[in-house]
């Protein structure tokens, strides 16, 4: 259930804060590792900090519900 839960909060969040990419204004930028789908992405310059920040944030969030549903 939690992670159903924090997968459609990732997804929602997608598409509410929708914020362009660098390689999507201009896909001439040469990055050293590969664009998404790997680790490390914010190192790469694919996504900004505040990403991984909300992320994490959704994440524990998640955690609480599912620890408070779990002691019921």
């Amino acid at each position: 259930m939690a992670m159903m839960d924090a997968g459609i909060g990732v997804w929602d969040a997608k598409y509410v804060y929708f914020t362009i990419r660098p390689w999507q204004v201009d896909p001439q930028i040469f990055y050293v590792v590969p664009r998404p789908n790997f680790p490390s992405r914010v190192y790469g310059g694919i996504h900004f900090r505040f990403d991984c920040d909300e992320g994490l944030k959704l994440g524990r969030a998640v955690a609480r519900l599912a620890i408070q549903h779990a002691g019921r």
